[in-house]
């Protein structure tokens, strides 16, 4: 539940002095980056539910700046998606998280778009 997860981030976040990072850190902390990191989709949800959860949220030390950041992205979705194409075909095979640089870069891209994919 929604709830739960907002309650072990801010306590989370408390002990840490940061925000968790998604697929980084021990398995709470790779949990919690996930969680957050899915709460993106709140921006595109005009709903009284998500805009309160977004409202919850937002009270968590670091999720203003992070939602800033979210809502002017640095890259436009379909500019990642030809870079991403792009290094497919050149290299024959799907980028892994685990090699440096742009590789890991493209290989966290594609598994963001799997977990939003699987919320439907």
């Amino acid at each position: 539940e929604f709830n739960d997860w907002l309650d072990l981030l801010y306590e989370w976040v408390h002990e840490q002095g940061r925000l968790p990072k998604y697929a980084e850190g021990n398995a709470t902390e790779r949990r919690l980056g996930e969680f957050l990191n899915l709460q993106r989709t709140l921006l595109e949800d005009e709903s009284d539910v998500q805009k309160e959860r977004l409202r919850a949220l937002l009270k968590i030390p670091g999720v203003p700046e992070l939602v800033e950041h979210w809502r002017h992205p640095r890259v436009a979705f379909e500019s990642r998606v030809s870079e991403f194409e792009a290094w497919v075909r050149a290299h024959g095979r799907l980028p892994v998280l685990a090699r440096p640089g742009n590789e890991a870069r493209l290989a966290n891209f594609l598994r963001k778009q799997q977990d939003l994919f699987a919320l439907g």
